[in-house]
């Protein structure tokens, strides 16, 4: 009986646990169904991921060609403004030197018309004392006159010479040949003003002019180019000359300026800080400095003179 009856007892245990796993299945299933459609939506989020990077690479695409452009077109600019810079240069050196050239020779000008007020005012305190030693001695006159015996009959008459008139001198006053000789040097006409100025040295080497007649000589030299003649004249203006001699400044710049375009840079540095120690006033230290920096030197004190050696 147990052996007939096994066979149902099984079935009816089967059919008794079957409905626990269909349902257990059935959970499993929508479990992968949903991980299928979580998966689904992650690939369109990558698709959509994707068509935005080719977005972004065509974005950077453009505007990397429009950098190339914009690179380009600076190239070209740059390069434009360049070629326009280099023709305004050319077109301004020769306005530009011929006007430093004017502004050089205004100043010397100036500086002519300067020396000359100076001149006249210590000319007019000349005669001013001139007149009253004059007033004076016009004063004593009646005192002094006495009536000179006549001439012998033989006697040949003597031409009178003027009070104060030696000659030896040519006829043209200092004043005159150093008028004469400052036109000349303005104009250009160097070897007049050369000769103007030796006349001077000649015949008035010991007047107050004959200070300026040595260095305008320098000057001469120095702008023909004769280097050597020019640093001569300016040492006779320094050491043979004191300080009543208002070119001795003037003297010790050029001499800066000489020794520096002969190429005695050293020399030259000490010349333009002995002339700030000596001058210290403010045109005399500018024009120093400005010779300094001309040179690619510093601008700082310095102690000690300086001579050349002839």
């Amino acid at each position: 009986m147990r052996a007939k009856y096994m066979p149902v007892a099984g079935l009816v245990l089967a059919v008794t646990l079957l409905p626990s796993d269909v349902r257990a299945a059935n959970k499993e299933h929508e479990a992968i169904m949903r991980e299928i459609q979580a998966l689904q939506g992650e690939v369109q989020k990558l698709q959509k991921l994707d068509e935005r990077v080719l977005e972004l690479r065509l974005l950077i695409q453009q505007t990397l060609d429009m950098a190339t452009k914009a690179n380009t077109s600076v190239s070209v600019l740059e390069r434009d403004m360049k070629d326009r810079m280099r023709e305004q240069e050319k077109s301004l050196v020769g306005p530009v030197a011929t006007l430093g050239t004017r502004i050089e020779s205004m100043a010397d000008e100036f500086r002519f018309v300067k020396e000359n007020m100076g001149e006249v005012n210590s000319r007019i305190g000349k005669l001013q004392t001139q007149m009253k030693d004059l007033d004076e001695t016009v004063k004593t006159l009646p005192a002094l006159i006495k009536v000179a015996p006549p001439p012998p009959p033989d006697a040949q008459p003597v031409a009178p010479v003027a009070p104060g008139t030696d000659p030896a001198k040519p006829g043209a006053s200092l004043q005159d040949l150093y008028d004469g000789a400052r036109r000349d040097q303005l104009a250009g006409r160097y070897d007049l003003a050369v000769q103007g100025y030796n006349d001077i040295l000649k015949f008035y080497g010991k007047s107050e002019l004959a200070c300026n007649a040595v260095f305008y000589l320098g000057d001469i030299h120095y702008r023909k180019e004769d280097l050597e003649k020019a640093l001569s004249k300016f040492d006779d203006v320094i050491e043979k000359f004191d300080e009543s001699c208002a070119k001795r400044p003037d003297a010790m710049y050029m001499k800066g300026k000489t020794l520096g375009k002969s190429g005695h840079v050293t020399e030259a540095a000490r010349v333009y800080r002995d002339l700030k120690v000596k001058y210290p006033q403010r045109e005399w230290v500018d024009k120093a400095n400005a010779g300094l920096r001309e040179m690619g030197l510093a601008t700082g004190a310095s102690t000690g003179g300086v001579r050349r050696k002839k």
